[in-house]
């Protein structure tokens, strides 16, 4: 029925919070809560289900129905990653390769399933289509061309050089405005981040003291970066994922593990222990933008291919 569909979409799954609430807190029926801190505001006390929520945020529409595909899709690959996701929160991360795609695709979706996100993907496909705008009207003969053979289809006259003028006197305006388009360019993704994070090196890194996370929970390098080989004792990550309270996972195109700690078989992934004021410095990089600027930059490059 259409009124049992749920309203609310979390684009950062709820399970996942459950992981970074304060024991000491609930809120009165045994259920515990997050401690949120946003800029400018007093630190809140909340349950999960009440953060990093947005009414049909997955929805679009289709034959004139509000569509749920998406969120329910999102459910199932929720409850798929669920055990490896457990299990790494236990310090165990996956040993075989079914599992760690899985895990990978779990990463993958916390990056490209958030309104930040679709911000970053809307903005590369504007960005995208003035480029194409631009080399229609520089491009000698384009631009007659194309309105040549739209007059043909629609019957519609436009004069070249006057709709030259309204494109560089900035007359037009281009935005994505179908949400349906952004949820599919946005998903498109999915597995260009998925063979990122799978290559890595992964790492957990634990701490005593508290990970936080926020609502774009992986942070990633820039994808123009240069790789340079770690020097002993230096850590530069390709991605972190803070996964719990306890732990945070670290993807590295080059092994850390000579720094970290192994199991008595030497066949688990490495734990590397952080110090706290370690801890502290990755808590800072993992709360800043996630390179808005190049990775918007590089999915527009992408799609105009």
């Amino acid at each position: 029925m259409p009124g049992d569909e749920p309203k609310a979409h979390h684009y950062v799954q709820c399970a996942y919070l459950d992981g970074f609430c304060d024991p000491e807190l609930n809120d009165g029926a045994g259920r515990p809560r997050l401690r949120i801190y946003s800029p400018n505001r007093p630190m809140r006390k909340q349950i999960p289900g009440e953060c990093a929520v947005e009414n049909y945020f997955y929805c679009f529409d289709q034959d004139g129905k509000r569509s749920f595909e998406v969120e329910k899709t999102l459910a199932d690959m929720e409850s798929a990653s669920a055990p490896v996701l457990n299990a790494a929160r236990q310090g165990r991360l996956p040993n075989k390769l079914t599992d760690r795609l899985t895990l990978a695709v779990y990463i993958a979706l916390s990056i490209i399933r958030t309104p930040t996100f679709k911000k970053i993907v809307d903005q590369a496909y504007v960005d995208a289509d003035v480029e194409k705008l631009r080399q229609l009207i520089d491009t000698p003969g384009r631009l007659e061309a194309y309105l040549e053979k739209e007059a043909k289809q629609t019957g519609i006259k436009r004069d070249a050089d006057e709709s030259r003028r309204k494109m560089k006197g900035g007359r037009i305006r281009v935005r994505q405005t179908s949400h349906a388009g952004s949820l599919l360019m946005m998903f498109q993704q999915l597995p260009v981040f998925q063979e990122r994070i799978v290559n890595t090196h992964w790492t957990l890194l634990r701490s005593d003291a508290m990970f936080l996370t926020c609502d774009q929970p992986v942070t990633l390098h820039s994808p123009d970066r240069k790789l340079t080989h770690l020097k002993p004792g230096q850590l530069d990550p390709d991605f972190l994922f803070p996964i719990s309270r306890k732990f945070c996972l670290a993807g590295s195109s080059f092994q850390m593990d000579p720094y970290a700690e192994l199991d008595e078989e030497g066949t688990r992934p490495s734990i590397l222990p952080l110090s706290n004021a370690l801890t502290d410095s990755f808590i800072r990089r993992s709360l800043r933008p996630t390179f808005k600027r190049n990775w918007t930059r590089h999915i527009a490059k992408k799609s105009r291919r």
